[in-house]
């Protein structure tokens, strides 16, 4: 197992630094797509908050308020962590983090395949070469995208949630909302995941402590944050007030932005509550409904935020993809697999034409860009909906899959 992880991670390395070597200007290139960038991800405003805040002991200073210009999205820590590594080694520095979350893909399918028979046939390399190989996943590392920091704590609360580690798992989870602020949501199907094989008693005495401590993490985060940031509290806007208003209407992959530049100015407030309450809508009931399979049901909320948050880019496409190996098991009951995918790869192959007949040769208008967005959007969700009739017919025929009935679908 040991050398099956080693020779993942040197295809994923091998995969990316080709790709470096060989196109040194595609970081450039694709941090300037909206596909693979928006203003809360983008490198371009994180190498810019790294040479804004650089003082003469070439340490990063937050007194300048540089938070207060609108450019800068990313939170405190992350800056303060990135300021010792110099910009030249960055390309290496996210190609690290793509190499991590492959070993985590490992140790993820080795524990689930242990917990759950349903998983035993699934190969332990599959999910991880998935990603490796994953064409969305390899552009994503080379834009520098920092949604990969975000995936890294993700895919790090889910492992830890399958081993029980109560503590760890709450930090990596208050890491990932510190980061993208929508993962923290991860932390309802994560409590059905560490409550599993555990005692009505100690379901209740888990999900206290998983939620205390999850507490106590995020306000530690927020409060250091505040500290490095010259006692100022103005990052929180920079940083989670503006995926929550979706302040920066700004074209990307997301179903947000039409409306919100179309829309007469008196009802955006009220369209903005609709659309965060239509984000957070599935989650619970999907916990609630799926707890008896609660990682199946965390892969398909990890889905529904990637499809209803405000900026989402591939990068975080081509993480989630990666998980769906796991439903190899019970393929058979998905429908639309082949349009579904057909479906999606049209739009992410359209979607730069299409920006470029708008923004570029003036040849277009929004209505075309917007097109592609919902042609994803229709993608996605059509995915979703086979992921979960998948599970309800694999409760339905009690674990054991009948691909011979029919039935019907409301």
């Amino acid at each position: 197992m040991e050398f099956t992880s080693v020779t993942i991670c040197a295809i994923c390395a091998t995969i990316r630094l080709l790709g470096l070597w060989a196109f040194p200007s595609i970081g450039n290139l694709l941090d300037k797509s909206v596909e693979f960038s928006t203003p809360v991800t983008s490198y371009r405003s994180l190498k810019e908050a790294l040479v804004l805040g650089m003082g003469s002991s070439n340490t990063i200073t937050f007194n300048n308020g540089y938070y207060d210009g609108g450019v800068v999205h990313h939170p405190p820590l992350l800056l303060q962590a990135l300021q010792g590594i110099p910009i030249a080694y960055h390309d290496y520095l996210f190609i690290l983090f793509d190499c991590l979350i492959l070993l985590q893909f490992v140790k993820l399918t080795e524990q689930v395949k242990r917990q759950n028979k349903m998983f035993i046939n699934i190969p332990t390399w599959l999910p991880a070469l998935v990603y490796a190989i994953n064409p969305l996943s390899l552009m994503s590392c080379l834009s520098k995208s920092s949604v990969i920091f975000t995936n890294w704590c993700i895919i790090n609360a889910v492992v830890q949630a399958i081993n029980g580690n109560i503590p760890i798992t709450a930090m990596f989870i208050s890491l990932s909302g510190y980061l993208s602020l929508y993962p923290i949501l991860l932390i309802f199907p994560l409590i059905n995941l560490i409550n599993l094989n555990s005692s009505n008693p100690q379901k209740v005495n888990n999900t206290i402590r998983l939620i205390l401590y999850t507490i106590y993490y995020c306000g530690f985060l927020i409060f250091i944050s505040y500290k490095i940031n010259g006692n100022n509290w103005n990052f929180l806007r920079a940083n989670y007030m503006v995926l929550l208003n979706f302040e920066i209407v700004t074209p990307n992959l997301g179903i947000w932005w039409y409306f919100f530049i179309e829309m007469f100015t008196e009802f955006i407030p009220f369209f903005k509550g609709t659309f965060g309450l239509f984000l957070l809508s599935f989650v619970i009931p999907l916990a609630i409904r799926f707890c008896a399979q609660p990682f199946c049901a965390s892969i398909t909320i990890l889905g529904w935020l990637i499809l209803t948050k405000p900026y989402p880019v591939l990068g975080d496409y081509g993480f989630w993809f990666s998980f769906l190996a796991y439903f190899v098991p019970i393929a058979g009951y998905m429908r639309y697999k082949v349009f579904s995918m057909l479906l999606f790869i049209h739009g992410i192959m359209l979607s730069p034409i299409f920006y470029h007949l708008w923004i570029g040769s003036g040849s277009g208008n929004s209505n075309f860009f917007y097109a592609v967005s919902l042609v994803n959007a229709l993608a996605i969700g059509t995915i979703l909906s086979d992921l979960i009739w998948a599970m309800l017919r694999h409760e339905y025929d009690g674990e054991t899959p009948n691909y011979e009935i029919k039935l019907a679908q409301v």
